[in-house]
């Protein structure tokens, strides 16, 4: 998959991008709000890039967005199928030096309209409670609160953000 906007680009993960994966696993704010996948070096970051995160399933997998005007890797989104939830799941993750510039919402709504365009009808975002922007960024791309999801190994439980089509 490979989506542009006016100002950015998203596509597969490359071998080549795993020193931006290190950086972003490794920022607090990656580790306080999604918590720490124990990627602490470009080998392991590799191993993730080859296994993980360039899924045998097409449009789905994590996807780095890269600004257009420099060429510099910014965040990532992903859309995943996971065991513990019922429907797709969207994801974003961005470095804290590109917050509150709308490149979440830009990348993350491509995705979004990509997935619907594909005739998925249902996609879920789950956010930790106390992540408030994460939180406010679904809701302006309509998902809606729909209760809360325990996930293996993580207390408390976090929220569910649904998205409806309406195609």
């Amino acid at each position: 998959m490979k989506l542009e906007t006016e100002r950015l680009e998203i596509r597969e993960l490359i071998l080549e991008d795993a020193p931006f994966v290190v950086e972003l696993l490794n920022s607090e704010a990656f580790i306080v709000n999604i918590g720490d996948r124990g990627v602490h070096n470009l080998q392991l970051a590799e191993e993730k890039i080859q296994t993980t995160y360039s899924q045998d399933y097409p449009n789905y997998g994590l996807f780095i967005v890269v600004r257009k005007s420099d060429n510099t890797a910014i965040g990532t989104v992903s859309y995943l199928k996971r065991d513990y939830l019922e429907k797709d799941d969207i994801g974003y993750a961005f470095l804290p030096q590109f917050w509150g510039q709308g490149f979440a919402l830009e990348a993350t709504k491509s995705v979004l309209q990509y997935q619907v365009a594909r005739g998925e009808q249902e996609i879920w975002g789950v956010v930790d409670r106390t992540n408030r922007p994460s939180i406010r960024l679904l809701e302006k791309l309509d998902f809606h609160e729909a209760g809360e999801v325990v996930m293996e190994g993580e207390d408390p439980p976090i929220v569910k953000m649904v998205f409806q089509s309406q195609k």
